[in-house]
């Protein structure tokens, strides 16, 4: 259970991890706001966890869009006065193909959703986490930014930037209130962001993750 009343803000949420993320904050006692791009399945969701007797709420959130990043960010505090957790979950893994076949306008609209999705997300955020002194940022990624995956550069590539624009957010606000968290697991539906891979790529990948690790320990 969290400490006290908590507002969480969860990217992606209609569905997959981002679901998961939303109804555990919930029974953990976080009013929690169901963002995706999807209204009609985030508006379920919300239901869904509320029909369990939780608080939760739908936002419509476009992450390649900054407008619609400060418009959810505005709709929360407008509801509720206070926003406490930002958890950047959405994400596409996108095509599988050869740099020298990828479509241009696929790779920029993976980087979009991926990358820059996360940073318009934090900046809208985190002047309301600073004037209050504290806030929790948690960036959801992937092993594929670290090892990379075959036929996958635009995936791979922005899941690298969000790993390494998490260390610069680290930088600047880790130990002044704020904490940040970066886990490094395969995205829901995860099986298509190793479509390019071979069955052995697979395996290595998943022994790499962060949930491998730990079950090992």
């Amino acid at each position: 259970m969290l400490p006290d009343r908590r507002v969480a803000l969860i990217t992606g949420a209609a569905r997959g991890i981002g679901a998961a993320i939303a109804g555990r904050l919930a029974r953990d006692g976080a009013c929690v706001a169901v963002a995706d791009l999807d209204e009609a399945e985030a508006a379920r969701e919300a239901e869904r966890i509320a029909t369990a007797g939780r608080s939760a709420f739908p936002v419509g959130l476009d992450v390649a869009n900054p407008a619609s990043a400060r418009a959810a960010v505005a709709a929360v505090l407008e509801r509720e006065g206070q926003l406490d957790i930002l958890v950047n979950n959405a994400g596409i893994a996108g095509l599988a193909s050869p740099v020298a076949e990828y479509p241009e306008d696929e790779w920029r609209r993976i980087l979009a959703i991926d990358l820059d999705g996360v940073f318009y997300c934090c900046k809208a955020v985190l002047p309301h986490m600073l004037e209050r002194g504290s806030g929790r940022i948690v960036n959801i990624a992937s092993i594929s930014g670290k090892e990379g995956n075959p036929n996958m550069a635009a995936y791979s590539s922005a899941i690298a930037g969000v790993h390494f624009q998490h260390r610069s957010h680290l930088r600047h606000l880790g130990g002044s209130g704020y904490v940040l968290k970066l886990p490094s697991s395969t995205r829901s539906g995860g099986r298509r962001a190793y479509g390019g891979c071979t069955r052995a790529w697979r395996t290595w990948m998943a022994s790499r993750s962060t949930r491998s690790r730990l079950m090992s320990c």
